[in-house]
């Protein structure tokens, strides 16, 4: 139930209240992102909305497409990382971002015979003060948006990646 969760959510950040100097803003976020769940309360909504509503607050184009939107027919023998070059080719994308950690699922040969380039993200540790507790890192976007203006996130989220083009 997305109410619960969003309950649950907001329950554990009340700790952070009258700590974290930017608690109100990630708590509208939230509340935010819950509202924009759709009527069958999809997590692909609730992912779709939460994307939107934090790219809005760091002021990051965002213009999210959901594959399912695209009416495609995928090949009945594809395989799992063959989605991808797909999707892509079938949009004519020119290339594809995914996070390092998934660099495995794919085949940057399946991507290059369409001539789309394959590249991959690897963030590195973004440090902020969390002023209630020894600082942990590789927490979720909510606990920076807590702590940090959102101009500093924007800026460590541009200067603290890694991107690698594969051949």
């Amino acid at each position: 139930d997305p109410i619960d969760s969003r309950d649950q959510i907001l329950g554990k950040l009340a700790f952070y209240r009258k700590k974290a100097p930017f608690y109100s803003e990630a708590i509208s976020l939230v509340e935010q992102a819950f509202s924009l769940i759709d009527e069958n309360h999809s997590l692909t909504s609730l992912c779709k909305g939460s994307l939107t509503v934090v790219a809005k607050y760091l002021n990051i184009k965002h213009q999210p497409v959901l594959s399912s939107s695209l009416e495609l027919t995928y090949p009945s023998n594809i395989s799992a990382g063959q989605w991808a070059p797909f999707i892509c080719n079938s949009i004519n994308a020119s290339g594809y971002l995914n996070p390092s950690s998934g660099l495995n699922l794919f085949d940057a040969n399946d991507f290059a015979k369409l001539n789309i380039e394959f590249w991959t993200l690897s963030p590195q540790e973004f440090v902020y003060e969390q002023s209630t507790r020894t600082f942990s890192s590789n927490l979720s976007i909510l606990d920076s948006i807590m702590w940090v203006d959102p101009i500093s996130i924007k800026d460590a989220l541009i200067k603290n990646v890694n991107l690698r083009r594969h051949a």
